[in-house]
């Protein structure tokens, strides 16, 4: 009982940060030769299970609501590609300037609601991270593949940065 106390006082305490509003993106992912064009981008802080901050950013083919968004967990991000509706990327980055995960939303050709990938072929090249703004290019060095299905992606982005 003083558990579940504890775990809801604390949640109402922590602050909760959102994504700000939306910011540009442009470059292509594609999967299986089919190339989407992603457009929008959003980002915002985050720590890491060390405490340490980390960068959030979501790259896609299609406006994403708040709900979206604020979903603590990719769910609502899946949903959306089971569907078919997105195309996307989210990636985080430690600064200053490390890809420490990705998660790839194609449902209809990897066949999964999110793909997650990691490795020394997948880069970001950070022009700004600021107080407001993380802008620079997420790509890979070369084509890549899950479960033999093939994938790659070259994506400039610039996005207001929720704190």
């Amino acid at each position: 009982m003083r558990t579940t106390i504890a775990v809801i006082a604390l949640a109402l305490i922590t602050p909760v940060v959102s994504f700000a509003a939306a910011g540009t993106a442009n470059g292509t992912f594609t999967v299986k030769g089919k190339a989407a064009k992603l457009t929008h981008a959003y980002a915002k802080a985050t720590t890491d299970s060390s405490n340490k901050e980390e960068i959030e950013v979501i790259l896609s083919d299609i406006p994403l609501d708040a709900k979206v968004l604020d979903d603590p967990t990719p769910f609502g991000l899946i949903d959306l590609s089971r569907a078919g509706k997105l195309h996307g990327i989210k990636f985080f980055i430690k600064p200053p300037s490390m890809v420490t995960g990705t998660m790839l939303f194609d449902y209809p050709a990897f066949k999964m609601g999110s793909v997650s990938a990691a490795g020394s072929y997948i880069k970001v090249d950070v022009k700004t991270l600021d107080k407001t703004t993380v802008a620079g290019k997420l790509y890979t060095t070369q084509p890549l593949d899950f479960n033999d299905v093939p994938y790659e992606y070259s994506v400039t982005f610039s996005a207001p940065l929720g704190r």
